[in-house]
């Protein structure tokens, strides 16, 4: 059975896959979740970049079982003792022995670390639209960035010019080329990630390809936090 890991991000194609049933068909995977998406799905781990989702989300954020985010001297104040930090890198390494690729954007940071997490196996990214939906608007006539638009506000609502830039998400996601033993699937068929980096697949597929297997949360963690640590010693 291959390892399997689902990165949980924020595009509004995850949307498609929550009016499928998403989090009853991925509960107790392995899984990792951006930013604000542990408000919707309790994820294996959490992580983030940005030093003030960190500090402006505290209170929830400490309740989580096990938070990674960047480190690059950006936390004047003590850390929860459910967080980990690590260092970045401008370059993609799988082995993170240099930092992990980049500081910029959660998206990238995660997988990078998803990649030496399971060495050999599969990923897949959900969220990962790298636009917005200007097909749709909401209440402030903005354009559709985030599913959880209009329950949820943060200063990237809306805002999806750094993604929209041309060339841009193939200067940031052409790194993962490097990557010869992770499989690496990008479950939003819309998304500005060119598809030669990652092959792009519906919810439908995705769902036939799990493996179903159900993890020992508690356990799983563990070994994450052993790996990670051994990295910062």
């Amino acid at each position: 059975m291959k390892k399997q890991l689902i990165i949980i991000g924020a595009g509004p194609s995850i949307n498609t896959g929550i009016n499928l049933g998403l989090w009853d068909k991925i509960r107790d995977s392995f899984s990792c979740g951006l930013n604000y998406s542990f408000k919707y799905f309790p994820s294996t781990y959490q992580v983030f970049v940005d030093r003030d989702f960190y500090i402006g989300n505290r209170k929830d954020l400490k309740k989580l079982p096990l938070i990674i985010g960047r480190d690059n001297n950006l936390f004047p104040c003590k850390l929860e003792s459910n967080t980990l930090v690590l260092p970045t890198a401008k370059t993609f390494d799988r082995t993170l022995l240099s930092g992990v690729y980049k500081n910029g954007l959660a998206g990238i940071f995660s997988l990078s670390i998803g990649i030496h997490l399971i060495d050999n196996g599969e990923i897949f990214l959900l969220g990962y639209d790298y636009s917005d939906d200007k097909t749709l608007k909401d209440a402030q006539n903005r354009p559709w960035s985030h599913f959880y638009q209009g329950n949820i506000e943060h200063k990237g609502i809306g805002r999806a010019g750094h993604y929209n830039t041309p060339g841009k998400a193939e200067r940031d996601f052409g790194e993962f080329r490097k990557e010869k033993k992770v499989k690496i699937y990008n479950v939003s068929l819309g998304s500005q990630i060119p598809g030669d980096i990652f092959p792009k697949i519906s919810y439908s597929k995705f769902f036939k390809m799990l493996n179903k297997k159900q993890y020992n949360q508690v356990f799983l963690r563990g070994e994450i936090c052993k790996k990670l640590k051994d990295l910062l010693n």
